[in-house]
């Protein structure tokens, strides 16, 4: 079957950067179509499943062991990435500046800063696709959470196979076994044939031994995956990462950005970049290097995405205010226009003509405005709550 191809070639092919991943509802949406095809193809945990039934769970160590490699070569590109020396003297500034400033800003890092931050890596270059180096760190934290997201959905799809076939098994057969080389006491019987019945006790023990274990704790491996990496980065010499949590608004302002541009492709026919209507592939990427880091304080310490958020319902009280300052200038200029019928105008016609152009024009600009806040606004609510969800899963313990 095709997921079966999926288990065995995902990691093999370019799988994280042509699928998005859906947190809530735990699948991957296929970015774009294939050639000749209408369809966009979706994997869920209910077709990884149908292939744990098909092939078995010794498919599922195999998917993992391709995901950790995987993340091996992905975060030592990101490792690469900070250890610039531009970057690295970027966020020491930016690390520097938020220490100094923490009383002025009462330990909340500003909006305007972030966006001044943002400004800065693209005067290290822009790509023939418009992409900056904060462009690729975002993709490169996608592509991470995307491998992740990955791992937790054949967990979930081990439990629930694992889940469906014990409800055929009684309760009290769950810690039986049907093969005993012993006797009570101990002591060894004689040497026991192997016959049909014999191979089937063992195969019934294996089988029962294999779900206690995939339904159990040790099949958690977002969290072995979190130990792991933590593990290897404290024997090693990471100072270059300690600043990692002070480029994350930044982060942010470009997959609220880009999250946008891909909502307003899929309305357009003729659209010259992907359309995509989820990418929690990022909040999780951003979860789990905040973990294994363990910069999860030093990020809450910023108030991100309180700043945000109060950045945000300002400009949008303040685009409704001059909104409904031009909605009233409207309708007092309707009503001059009525008494100028009727007594004489005290305007021109071009005056009143050009005053109305004018105010239909601005008050079309202050709705798209709005609208474009409005969207912000969503978009930074569902980064923050992926983001909320996804910090859960690689919580110690």
């Amino acid at each position: 079957t095709w997921s079966c191809f999926f288990f065995c070639q995902t990691f093999k092919s370019e799988f994280v950067t042509s699928y998005k991943y859906n947190l809530n509802q735990q699948n991957f949406i296929q970015r774009r179509p294939d050639r000749s095809s209408k369809f966009l193809n979706t994997i869920s945990v209910q077709s990884i499943s149908a292939s744990l039934r098909q092939h078995g769970l010794g498919i599922v160590s195999t998917a993992i062991n391709h995901a950790y490699q995987f993340l091996s070569k992905k975060f030592q590109t990101f490792s690469e990435f900070l250890v610039d020396e531009y970057i690295q003297s970027l966020i020491s500034k930016e690390v520097r500046w938020f220490d100094e400033s923490k009383e002025t800003t009462n330990s909340v890092y500003p909006f305007s800063r972030a966006l001044t931050f943002a400004s800065e890596f693209r005067k290290l270059g822009v790509t023939n696709k418009g992409l900056t180096c904060l462009d690729k760190c975002r993709i490169l934290v996608t592509e991470i959470g995307n491998s992740l997201g990955f791992v937790r959905m054949v967990q979930s799809a081990g439990r629930k196979y694992c889940s469906d076939a014990a409800q055929f098994l009684p309760a009290t057969v769950v810690n039986h076994k049907f093969y005993v080389a012993s006797d009570e006491d101990g002591a060894e019987e004689e040497k026991i044939p192997d016959t049909p019945v014999t191979k089937a006790a063992k195969n019934i023990d294996e089988a029962i031994l294999a779900l206690n274990k995939n339904l159990g704790k040790k099949s958690d491996y977002i969290r072995v995956l979190r130990r792991v990496f933590r593990g290897t980065l404290l024997k090693s010499d990471c100072a270059h990462l300690e600043g990692f949590f002070a480029i994350i608004p930044a982060l942010c302002l470009g997959w609220i950005e880009a999250s946008l541009q891909g909502k307003e492709m899929m309305h357009k026919k003729s659209a010259n970049r992907d359309g995509y209507f989820t990418d929690d592939g990022f909040a999780m990427g951003i979860a789990f290097i905040l973990s294994v880091l363990g910069q999860n304080d030093q990020f809450d310490s910023l108030n991100w995405f309180e700043s945000l958020r109060e950045k945000l319902d300002s400009d949008q009280d303040d685009i409704n205010s001059k909104r409904d300052a031009q909605v009233f200038r409207s309708q007092v200029l309707a009503v001059n226009s009525q008494k100028s019928s009727m007594f004489g105008s005290f305007f021109t016609q071009a005056e009143e003509k050009e005053t109305g152009e004018y105010g239909e024009d601005e008050l079309t600009i202050l709705n798209m405005m709005g609208k474009r806040i409005s969207g912000n606004k969503r978009e930074m609510e569902i980064l923050f709550y992926s983001m909320h969800g996804a910090r859960k899963f690689f919580r110690s313990g």
